[in-house]
């Protein structure tokens, strides 16, 4: 019987540990201006996933020689799910453009980053979902967390069931003691 008991924990174990495992996706996009002849690298702070109502660092890195050393413009426009448009400072150095913003709400935004050099503008377009953090007017129904809970009722019936194991065993020890 404490043979299978101990084979029971040790797969709950195996099967516990990779869900306890923090994961963090750190995925960076990759966007082309409107004529797909020029590349852009987007990281969005935290983790490519910006938390509505908490300040996030947009960076943009440029994909062409030319703006390696070049003295060029830059501007960030965001624009919400209901077309408010907002005009975000930003900062360069070499082909960086960076820039901070607090998405107000979950959802989609567009970022339109626009760059000038000389005569040349290139724009780069693209949409960025908000999915975590505050969801404005509406209040968001309770998250679930299934693989969590599974966890606490496996870890119930194992107490449970080592409580039992070590109950019997004890009054066999009092019985044979007497």
């Amino acid at each position: 019987m404490l043979n299978k008991i101990r084979v029971v924990c040790a797969l709950l174990c195996v099967v516990a540990v990779p869900m306890l495992q923090n994961t963090a996706a750190h995925a960076h996009v990759l966007i082309t201006d409107e004529t797909n002849s020029m590349g852009a690298v987007l990281h969005i702070t935290p983790d490519d996933d910006p938390i509505a109502g908490s300040s996030s660092h947009i960076f943009f890195d440029i994909q062409d020689d030319r703006y390696q050393n070049a003295s060029y413009e830059a501007n960030l426009a965001i624009v919400d799910q209901r077309g408010d448009r907002s005009d975000v400072d930003t900062d360069i150095s070499g082909s960086y453009v960076s820039a901070r913003y607090t998405f107000a709400a979950q959802g989609v935004y567009k970022l339109e980053l626009t760059v000038r050099r000389g005569n040349a503008s290139e724009i780069f377009t693209v949409n960025q979902r908000v999915s975590r953090g505050t969801s404005g007017d509406e209040t968001s129904p309770a998250v679930r967390h299934g693989w969590a809970e599974a966890l606490i009722v496996l870890s119930a019936t194992g107490v449970g069931v080592l409580a039992v194991v070590w109950l019997s065993r004890l009054r066999r020890v009092v019985e044979s003691s007497q």
